[in-house]
C-alpha cells in the first residue's frame, strides 16, 4: 500500500491569484485559469471579467493534459512528434477533443522529481502568453510548497 498526496484549494488559489494577479494587468485582455488534481478533477476554475466560454473550454483541456500526462502541453506535442518519427506510432493523429498541443498547460511537478501533482491551465491570450502566465502560477505553487531551504 502506498499513499499519494492531492493538492486541495488552498494551495491551487496560490497558484491562480499568482496568475489572475498578473493578468489582470491588461484588464481588456481577460483569462480563464483552470488548476486540476493528477486525477483531471478541476479544483479551481476562475475566469476574469469577459473571458469567454472557449477560454473555459481550452483552460480545462490545457490544465488536463498537464495533470494526467504529467507533463507540459508544449513537451506533450514534442514527445508526440518524437514517438511518430522514431515510428511508434504511424501516421500523424490529431489530438482528441480532450488532448491539445496548444501551449499554456503546466504539470505541477515539485522541484527536482517527475511525478506530477497536477496541471495548470491557461487560456485567453496568444499561446506563448498564456504558457508564460501558467509557469507564474507554477513558480509561486512550487515556492509555497518547496520554499529554498
Amino acid at each position: 500500500m502506498y499513499e499519494k498526496k492531492f493538492l486541495g484549494l488552498a494551495e491551487a488559489e496560490v497558484a491562480t491569484r499568482a496568475i489572475i494577479k498578473e493578468a489582470s494587468k491588461e484588464p481588456s485582455r481577460p483569462v480563464t485559469v483552470v488548476v486540476m488534481d493528477s486525477r483531471g478533477d478541476i479544483i479551481t476554475l476562475v475566469r476574469m471579467d469577459g473571458a469567454t466560454a472557449l477560454y473555459n473550454k481550452w483552460a480545462i483541456i490545457k490544465a488536463n493534459v498537464a495533470a494526467t500526462r504529467g507533463m507540459d502541453t508544449r513537451q506533450y506535442f514534442q514527445a508526440r512528434m518524437n514517438k511518430e518519427r522514431s515510428g511508434e506510432w504511424g501516421a500523424y493523429e490529431p489530438p482528441g477533443d480532450d488532448q491539445t498541443y496548444i501551449p499554456g498547460g503546466v504539470a505541477i511537478i515539485e522541484p527536482g522529481k517527475t511525478a506530477a501533482y497536477g496541471g495548470i491551465g491557461v487560456s485567453g491570450r496568444k499561446a506563448d502568453e498564456d504558457e508564460t502566465l501558467a509557469y507564474l502560477g507554477l513558480r509561486a505553487l512550487q515556492e509555497y510548497l518547496w520554499p529554498l531551504k
